[in-house]
């Protein structure tokens, strides 16, 4: 499980000022089904609240398997 926040204030040039704020959660599964191979799964979860850049939600779903030797 994973958490994020991060602040930013744009400094100069046409965005002097305004602010942008990201915020961000995600959560991955991994299973080992042999020594030499592996699932993983997760989700992911991002907002953008910014003045200059506009405001957005994200959502990430991936699958994997990894094999190694």
């Amino acid at each position: 499980v994973i958490g994020r926040w991060q602040h930013s204030v744009f400094n100069g040039g046409f965005y002097n000022n305004q602010t942008s704020d990201y915020y961000n959660f995600g959560v991955n599964l991994s299973y080992s089904f042999t020594p030499h191979f592996s699932g993983e799964a997760g989700y992911n979860f991002d907002d953008v609240q910014s003045q200059a850049e506009g405001n957005y939600t994200r959502n990430r779903v991936y699958l994997g398997v990894s094999a190694s030797y």
